[in-house]
């Protein structure tokens, strides 16, 4: 990203965050093909995703749990627009190590001596505790962290904004967690191959009908709930290997939606543990 995205740049100390405008567009129930229904929903998905990062990051602003870091970048591989930087940084602590799809800032200077501070991306992270100092490069022990651990961490950022040089000491911020923001893009991926594509885009009245329902008891559910877990677990259990069906639960807030929906994993994986 060439520059912070709208949201992000909203982002103020006092925990007064203004979300921007977001095109307002219809949810259909029929989509024609999958740019449509990606057209729709994709912004969505971003809108959330800097929305949650903002909150994140003010929180951990003012619980002053923002983490910072010197680390010397060793190597670094052309990959399309990007650079993957292979990175070594040192911590006193586990729980300080940066994490996989952490969306970090890496601070350094272009060989004019401007200094940037461009966003990144971790994509992968190898902690090991430090049994001596002697493997640690002198220039990361410069700084006042006590080398507990050590990591090494592979940094994916976008080639114009990357550090021109190797085997040079550079700062980095983290800005927030993107763990689950990628998780939902994955899904989105994901649906471009799923069998149930069909029935999302053009969902017919077959595709949600429940084959059975039977009344069962428990304790953190009432009849309407416990039936409602039970019918779609036994659905999608009795549903053909080439049928795609589309099981929907539905309900208002605060009425055990979650465990509702726990106890439906609970019926599947009885009733069909391997397939579960």
């Amino acid at each position: 990203m060439e520059t912070p995205p709208p949201l992000l740049a909203k982002v103020k100390i006092d925990n007064n965050v203004e979300l921007p405008e977001i095109n307002c567009n219809f949810v259909i129930s029929e989509y024609p093909d999958r740019k449509t229904y990606f057209a729709i929903f994709h912004p969505l998905l971003m809108h959330e995703m800097w929305s949650k990062l903002c909150i994140e990051n003010q929180r951990e602003i003012k619980e002053g749990k923002n983490f910072d870091w010197d680390v010397l970048i060793n190597s670094s591989t052309n990959e399309g627009n990007f650079f993957l930087l292979n990175c070594s940084l040192i911590m006193s602590s586990e729980a300080e190590a940066p994490m996989l799809n952490d969306l970090i800032v890496l601070s350094h200077s272009r060989p004019t001596g401007e200094s940037i501070n461009p966003f990144a991306f971790v994509e992968s992270s190898k902690i090991t505790k430090v049994v001596g100092t002697s493997d640690i490069d002198r220039r990361l022990l410069m700084s006042k962290v006590n080398p507990v651990f050590s990591a090494e961490v592979l940094i994916r950022i976008l080639k114009n904004y990357a550090p021109k040089e190797t085997n040079i000491k550079c700062s980095m911020s983290k800005v927030a967690s993107l763990s689950t923001a990628m998780a939902l893009f994955e899904a989105e991926g994901a649906l471009a191959i799923s069998p149930i594509t069909k029935v999302i885009f053009k969902p017919q009245p077959s595709a949600f009908k429940l084959m059975s329902s039977r009344s069962l008891t428990n304790n953190n559910l009432d009849p309407v709930q416990s039936n409602a877990a039970y019918s779609i677990g036994q659905t999608m259990l009795l549903a053909q290997s080439s049928e795609s069906l589309v099981a929907m639960l539905q309900g208002y807030p605060g009425k055990f939606s979650y465990c509702t929906f726990n106890y439906n994993i609970f019926i599947t994986m009885t009733f069909s543990p391997r397939n579960g």
